[in-house]
């Protein structure tokens, strides 16, 4: 881009962005952007850090604790997703694109390189049929058709992978270390996302009820995507993607060990994914839902009584969970034996664990971080991370490493 006539085009897009409904419904998104794409246009993108966003755009004092107040993360967030969901549109694809890159707050200016209908390197995944498992499976639901609440979200993930493809990391050794196994291999990458999980006590609820109700509950919910998994499911699709790696997306309630067998697998979700709960169930760290006691928590075989990382099952409501101060999750990067596969699990204790797992995963600078404290020969080995992230108003902040084990 250069000369005042590209500005001018920069200015006019900015324009038709914020007056969108997607980003003039939210007044952060709206001048956060309007913000750094001004600042990238008088020279002055290069100065743009959080520090600076959250003082200029939301009137933070210039001290203020960045590692505390996450609201410039989140609205960095909160924008990159409304700008792919903007994008997705075929009718755009001659429009100039501008991009929030993942890891920065300098925007970047890129002007349409391919005609309108062009295909994209991030195919839509098949459905997914159903095949026997060898073993039950607790949670699983067959389902013969992807709902269109999923089909919406596929889509919001293929945008986001899209656009993050066109990202450099700056600290691309670590981050291209750890996923290795799944870059390399030859074939698609199965990303399997949780879904919600119904509580026994709406289940008892629903039993009770009217069968339409209770075919709503046991068959329609098991099949919605917690906004925690699919904001950690967007990064991962990025991180794959943008290193030119085709993924096929599934649901654990359509998944079954047949799908998992025919490449690489990353797993999302935590206690929503049973097939995280089934597979991750002999390693030494292993989520926990102990009933009698009402917590959940990330549990060492090797030292049973040790009890660190929980949280209260009082806590799992929407309003209960903005009153929690610290969330937990657990990472695993395995050579799995039942499906002959690499394969990585990611879920939190509760959405705000899964979140911070996906930043983990995602972010360059993480995991030159956890490079440099990481057991000798990490790269080829079997491992487990478990991170842990302070909340406020629910919402979490950077993943911190607690444990590590490598074998």
């Amino acid at each position: 881009m250069d000369g005042g006539r590209d500005t001018a085009v920069v200015r006019e897009q900015l324009s038709r962005l914020v007056s969108h409904p997607l980003l003039k419904s939210s007044r952060r998104c709206r001048s956060f952007l309007q913000f750094v794409v001004e600042e990238a246009l008088e020279g002055r993108g290069a100065a743009l850090k959080e520090r600076t966003v959250g003082v200029a755009v939301f009137g933070r004092n210039v001290e203020y604790d960045t590692s505390l107040d996450h609201i410039v993360r989140n609205a960095a967030t909160d924008l990159r997703r409304r700008l792919a969901q903007y994008y997705q549109d075929p009718d755009r694809v001659d429009e100039l694109r501008i991009s929030l890159p993942q890891g920065t707050y300098t925007p970047t200016f890129q002007l349409p390189t391919a005609p309108a209908g062009a295909p994209t390197d991030f195919p839509a995944a098949p459905v997914a049929q159903t095949a026997p498992v060898t073993q039950k499976m607790p949670f699983a639901h067959s389902m013969g058709k992807l709902p269109l609440y999923f089909m919406a979200a596929l889509l919001a993930f293929t945008a986001i992978g899209i656009v993050t493809a066109r990202i450099r990391p700056r600290h691309p050794a670590a981050i291209e270390t750890f996923w290795a196994p799944f870059l390399n291999s030859p074939d698609p990458v199965i990303l399997c996302v949780g879904t919600f999980l119904v509580p026994e006590p709406l289940l008892k609820e629903a039993d009770a009820m009217p069968s339409q109700f209770t075919r709503y509950v046991r068959r329609a919910m098991p099949a919605l995507i917690a906004s925690g998994d699919s904001d950690t499911a967007a990064r991962v699709a990025g991180v794959l993607t943008g290193r030119g790696k085709h993924i096929r997306m599934r649901t654990q309630a359509s998944s079954t060990l047949a799908d998992l067998r025919e490449g690489p697998a990353v797993l999302i979700g935590g206690f929503n994914n049973a097939w995280s709960i089934r597979l991750a169930d002999q390693l030494r760290y292993n989520l926990a839902w102990e009933t009698d006691k009402n917590l959940v928590r990330i549990r060492d075989r090797r030292n049973p009584a040790r009890d660190l990382w929980k949280t209260d099952l009082a806590c799992v409501g929407d309003a209960a969970l903005r009153q929690l101060d610290e969330d937990f999750a657990l990472i695993s990067r395995v050579w799995d034996t039942t499906t002959g596969r690499p394969l990585l699990i990611a879920g939190g204790l509760t959405m705000s664990g899964t979140i911070a797992a996906g930043e983990f995963l995602s972010d360059p600078e993480r995991l030159e971080e956890f490079a440099a404290a990481a057991p000798k020969g990490w790269e080829h080995k079997n491992l487990q991370i478990v991170i842990s992230t302070r909340l406020i108003g629910g919402d979490s902040g950077p993943p911190k490493v607690q444990a590590v084990e490598s074998w």
